[in-house]
């Protein structure tokens, strides 16, 4: 199976090279180790990227670039894409033009600072030599951390130009335009690792999704512009596969968009996986569940695809929260199991090839020695399996009855070896908790002692691992990602009352859960697997 796998890998691979191959001898005029070049560039540029983010550059509209270049490239204007790579390139290398996010001394300050990233001109947060269509996606993310910003230092949210660049879009008709333009892509953009169609939803997030545009009245709409744009989007979804992604003139999906339809979906289902509209129901929701799972548990990139690892760290976890928040109660069991093995299979990868134990943070590039804010999102996914809450907990995985293996209760003065010996036996055990006197709590995340791991800790206990990221973004330099800010990530970090604790790896502290028993009526030690889910546990009492 794992040779089958990277025999994918690697067809995928040289199938995408191939093509900017084509390109660049057909339309552009280079010769084959040019075109290898540039596929080398694209991969050099993910990485630099990511280094300037590590330094405190700001990076928000690399992405977004990115796609700009897509757009040429969908339009046919090749010269003009790959000139504008070769620019993009050269300034990420020579840093000319780039801005470092200085030291604030307040927030107040800091928001003065993302204020005056506008462009004057547009209204956008982004570089106007780029594509218009690429002016959303940074935009949005800039306004939602000024929004953050402007509740922390209780100042309106003013912005100093107007978001004249939406003009474009501002009535029904230029906005349906708009979307068929950029939903629309050739086989070449189609093979890209993102497409243009991303700039579609970067719209219905704008006006949708928490909008802080219509929190601060930032633009004028009407009903009319946002049931046209509802309607849309419930046109496009594709009734074979269930997704949103870009089509080719003929109506045909040409890319199984994960990541963009995980978002898509969300304006469609209310908190409890309801429709939102009467008008607009979710449709195909078994073609949808079996899309997200099938491309989901087959593809895993190459450790050298950088932009495939940074889409994969996308859409896999928004295809978790996709079911979690709004398909658990309908799917089949068989359903569930899958689900539940994309997210064991996210969290090992998650931990093996993208967190770096020296910092105690996530990266989003395999191996790197340096956390990112933009790799927040793989702490957050405990959330979203029920590992911050019991009552998710049992609602996914069920009651601890019925997940917990009593392995008995021990009248003992003194805990021995081989009194433990039994744990070492628990092979889907990941991590163990020590709770002391008694009745546990309700949330299995409080009242533990200390946490030790039978084995080399691999993935970590949430108990270990919520100090770790605490403290990281408490103490790093980074201020905001390319769609993460430092603010937001700590605010919810701040919700989540999880104490530091003692950590013991690689077998049982039989010393240290004596010194916890000699304090306590009562000590139970309970295992938990790598979802977090209790698994066994076993007690014992004080013998008078």
């Amino acid at each position: 199976m794992r040779s089958l796998k990277n025999h994918i890998v690697r067809k995928k691979y040289l199938s995408v090279l191939m093509i900017l191959i084509s390109v660049l001898i057909l339309f552009n005029g280079c010769t084959v180790t040019e075109a290898i070049h540039t596929k080398k560039k694209i991969r050099e540029m993910f990485r630099m990227n990511k280094k300037l983010q590590q330094e405190g550059y700001y990076t928000a509209e690399f992405e977004f670039k990115m796609l700009g270049v897509s757009y040429y490239l969908n339009k046919g204007e090749y010269k003009k894409a790959f000139a504008m790579l070769d620019r993009l390139y050269n300034q990420l290398e020579t840093r000319e033009g780039l801005i470092k996010i200085p030291s604030f001394k307040n927030k107040s300050e800091e928001m003065d600072f993302y204020l005056n990233l506008q462009n004057p001109e547009t209204g956008a947060f982004m570089d106007s030599s780029y594509p218009v269509s690429s002016f959303t996606g940074p935009t949005g993310n800039v306004l939602e951390h000024l929004d953050e910003l402007a509740r922390e230092t209780n100042r309106p949210l003013k912005l100093k130009y107007p978001l004249k660049y939406l003009d474009e879009i501002c009535t029904p008709e230029k906005l349906v335009t708009y979307f068929n333009d950029v939903a629309t892509v050739n086989w070449i953009a189609a093979k890209l690792p993102q497409t243009t169609f991303h700039n579609t939803r970067d719209i219905l997030s704008l006006f949708f999704e928490d909008s802080v545009v219509m929190k601060y009245n930032l633009y004028p709409v009407t009903p009319e512009f946002q049931q046209t744009m509802i309607k849309w989007f419930y046109d496009w979804q594709d009734a074979e596969t269930g997704l949103w992604g870009p089509k080719n003139k003929n109506g045909k999906l040409m890319k199984k968009d994960i990541s963009n339809t995980a978002s898509i979906l969300k304006i469609f289902v209310n908190k409890n996986g309801g429709n939102a509209y009467r008008d607009y129901p979710l449709r195909y929701k078994d073609a949808l569940c079996n899309s997200f799972l099938d491309d989901t548990l087959s593809t895993i990139p190459g450790d050298d695809d950088v932009d495939d690892w940074h889409e994969w760290n996308l859409k896999v976890p928004k295809t978790i929260n996709s079911f979690t928040r709004y398909f658990w109660n309908d799917i089949s069991d068989k359903t569930k199991i899958r689900v539940k093995k994309l997210i064991g299979l996210y969290i090992t990868t998650s931990f093996k090839k993208f967190y770096v134990y020296e910092e105690g943070a996530f990266t989003n590039q395999p191996y790197s020695k340096h956390a990112v804010l933009d790799a927040f999102g793989t702490y957050a996914i405990f959330e979203s399996i029920g590992a911050l809450s019991s009552e998710k907990q049992i609602k996914y995985w069920g009651s601890r009855e019925n997940t917990i293996q009593n392995l008995g209760v021990f009248e003992k003065s003194e805990i021995s070896g081989k009194d433990l010996k039994v744990l070492l036996r628990q092979k889907e055990v990941n991590s163990f908790r020590i709770y002391q006197n008694g009745r546990l709590p309700e949330e299995m995340t409080a009242g533990v002692s200390a946490v030790f791991y039978p084995r080399k800790k691999t993935v970590l206990d949430i108990v270990d691992l919520t100090p770790r990221m605490r403290l990281w973004l408490s103490t790093t330099d980074q201020s905001m990602g390319n769609w993460t800010s430092r603010d937001a990530a700590i605010q919810k970090m701040n919700e989540i009352k999880i104490m530091e604790v003692p950590v013991y790896e690689n077998g049982i502290p039989v010393d240290i859960i004596n010194s916890f028993f000699k304090n306590a009526d009562e000590l139970s030690i309970i295992g938990f697997d790598i979802l977090q889910i209790p698994v066994c546990e076993i007690t014992f009492a004080g013998k008078n």
